[in-house]
Protein backbone atom coordinates (compact mmCIF):
# COMPACT_ATOMS: atom_id res chain seq x y z
CA UNK A 1 0.00 0.00 0.00
CA UNK A 2 1.35 3.07 -0.77
CA UNK A 3 2.09 5.72 2.28
CA UNK A 4 2.89 9.68 1.54
CA UNK A 5 4.69 9.78 5.03
CA UNK A 6 6.56 6.71 3.68
CA UNK A 7 7.15 8.35 0.43
CA UNK A 8 8.07 11.85 2.90
CA UNK A 9 10.85 9.55 4.35
CA UNK A 10 12.56 8.36 1.32
CA UNK A 11 12.65 11.71 -0.26
CA UNK A 12 10.44 10.54 -3.67
CA UNK A 13 7.78 13.46 -2.03
CA UNK A 14 8.71 17.03 -1.07
CA UNK A 15 8.06 17.98 2.69
CA UNK A 16 8.39 21.08 4.65
CA UNK A 17 11.09 19.89 7.38
CA UNK A 18 11.11 21.03 11.15
CA UNK A 19 13.79 18.70 12.69
CA UNK A 20 14.56 14.53 12.46
CA UNK A 21 15.75 12.40 15.18
CA UNK A 22 16.91 8.74 15.10
CA UNK A 23 13.06 7.49 15.04
CA UNK A 24 11.12 10.60 13.49
CA UNK A 25 10.57 13.32 11.23
CA UNK A 26 9.13 16.90 12.26
CA UNK A 27 7.46 18.57 9.11
CA UNK A 28 4.89 21.39 8.46
CA UNK A 29 0.94 19.89 7.18
CA UNK A 30 0.35 20.66 4.36
CA UNK A 31 -2.78 21.38 5.23
CA UNK A 32 -2.47 22.94 8.89
CA UNK A 33 -5.73 23.39 10.40
CA UNK A 34 -4.22 26.58 12.27
CA UNK A 35 -0.90 28.76 11.60
CA UNK A 36 2.06 26.64 12.75
CA UNK A 37 0.41 22.85 12.44
CA UNK A 38 3.28 20.48 12.74
CA UNK A 39 3.25 16.53 12.18
CA UNK A 40 5.55 14.36 14.33
CA UNK A 41 5.81 11.07 12.00
CA UNK A 42 6.96 7.49 13.28
CA UNK A 43 10.29 6.62 10.74
CA UNK A 44 8.75 3.13 11.29
CA UNK A 45 6.00 2.21 9.41
CA UNK A 46 3.16 1.36 11.93
CA UNK A 47 -0.39 2.15 11.69
CA UNK A 48 -1.17 2.68 15.12
CA UNK A 49 0.66 3.79 18.67
CA UNK A 50 0.95 0.39 20.19
CA UNK A 51 2.68 -1.02 17.21
CA UNK A 52 5.74 0.93 17.70
CA UNK A 53 8.41 -0.28 20.01
CA UNK A 54 8.76 1.87 23.47
CA UNK A 55 11.79 3.56 22.20
CA UNK A 56 10.26 4.78 18.99
CA UNK A 57 7.54 5.91 20.66
CA UNK A 58 9.42 7.44 23.86
CA UNK A 59 11.50 9.71 21.03
CA UNK A 60 8.05 10.51 19.18
CA UNK A 61 6.60 11.95 22.56
CA UNK A 62 10.11 13.42 24.15
CA UNK A 63 10.87 15.44 20.69
CA UNK A 64 6.64 16.73 20.93
CA UNK A 65 7.87 17.72 24.73
CA UNK A 66 11.14 20.03 23.47
CA UNK A 67 9.04 21.62 20.28
CA UNK A 68 5.81 22.29 21.86
CA UNK A 69 6.84 25.11 24.25
CA UNK A 70 8.86 26.79 20.77
CA UNK A 71 6.39 25.91 18.88
CA UNK A 72 4.02 28.57 21.25
CA UNK A 73 6.47 30.99 21.28
CA UNK A 74 7.03 30.81 17.69
CA UNK A 75 3.68 31.24 16.52
CA UNK A 76 2.30 33.62 20.06
CA UNK A 77 -0.31 30.70 20.77
CA UNK A 78 -1.91 29.58 23.81
CA UNK A 79 -1.56 26.39 23.64
CA UNK A 80 -0.70 23.18 21.64
CA UNK A 81 -3.74 20.42 20.80
CA UNK A 82 -1.61 17.14 20.85
CA UNK A 83 -3.88 14.83 18.27
CA UNK A 84 -3.10 11.39 17.42
CA UNK A 85 -5.46 9.71 15.37
CA UNK A 86 -4.72 6.03 16.52
CA UNK A 87 -6.40 3.59 13.76
CA UNK A 88 -8.97 3.86 10.70
CA UNK A 89 -12.01 4.31 13.36
CA UNK A 90 -10.40 7.14 14.91
CA UNK A 91 -10.24 9.01 11.86
CA UNK A 92 -6.82 8.42 11.28
CA UNK A 93 -6.50 9.47 7.46
CA UNK A 94 -3.04 8.10 6.52
CA UNK A 95 -2.21 5.02 8.32
CA UNK A 96 1.19 5.56 9.44
CA UNK A 97 1.56 7.06 12.88
CA UNK A 98 2.02 10.24 13.69
CA UNK A 99 1.56 13.03 16.01
CA UNK A 100 -0.29 16.45 15.32
CA UNK A 101 0.78 19.28 17.21
CA UNK A 102 -1.71 22.32 16.93
CA UNK A 103 -0.97 25.96 18.10
CA UNK A 104 -4.35 26.50 19.17
CA UNK A 105 -5.24 30.29 20.50
CA UNK A 106 -7.84 31.40 23.58
CA UNK A 107 -9.41 34.24 21.50
CA UNK A 108 -10.09 32.68 18.30
CA UNK A 109 -12.37 29.41 19.50
CA UNK A 110 -13.42 28.81 15.58
CA UNK A 111 -10.18 28.75 14.05
CA UNK A 112 -10.10 25.01 13.98
CA UNK A 113 -12.80 24.41 13.01
CA UNK A 114 -12.40 27.11 10.07
CA UNK A 115 -9.70 24.98 9.57
CA UNK A 116 -11.58 21.64 9.24
CA UNK A 117 -13.86 23.28 7.09
CA UNK A 118 -11.65 24.82 4.43
CA UNK A 119 -8.86 22.02 3.96
CA UNK A 120 -10.66 20.19 1.24
CA UNK A 121 -10.06 23.55 -0.71
CA UNK A 122 -6.41 23.89 0.26
CA UNK A 123 -5.19 22.41 -2.79
CA UNK A 124 -5.31 25.81 -4.41
CA UNK A 125 -1.82 27.93 -4.14
CA UNK A 126 -0.28 25.19 -2.94
CA UNK A 127 2.93 25.94 -4.25
CA UNK A 128 2.77 29.22 -2.66
CA UNK A 129 1.68 27.43 0.41
CA UNK A 130 4.41 25.26 0.36
CA UNK A 131 7.09 28.22 0.40
CA UNK A 132 5.08 29.79 3.56
CA UNK A 133 5.36 26.56 4.78
CA UNK A 134 9.39 26.48 3.88
CA UNK A 135 10.12 29.97 5.80
CA UNK A 136 8.16 28.71 8.49
CA UNK A 137 9.64 25.58 9.27
CA UNK A 138 13.12 27.40 9.23
CA UNK A 139 12.23 29.55 11.56
CA UNK A 140 10.78 27.15 14.07
CA UNK A 141 14.07 24.58 13.51
CA UNK A 142 16.06 28.04 14.39
CA UNK A 143 14.01 28.28 17.49
CA UNK A 144 14.41 24.95 18.53
CA UNK A 145 18.22 25.10 18.04
CA UNK A 146 18.69 28.04 19.96
CA UNK A 147 17.00 26.34 23.25
CA UNK A 148 19.04 23.06 22.70
CA UNK A 149 22.04 24.82 24.29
Amino acid sequence: MKCIFCDVLSNKQPASVVLETEHCLVIADLFPLTAGHILLVSKTHQEKLTELSEIEMADLFLTARKIAPVLQAVTGADACHWLVNDGKAAWQHVPHVHLHLIPRYKNRPLQLLLGILTRPFMWLGLAQRRRRLDDFTHQLAEAIKETSV
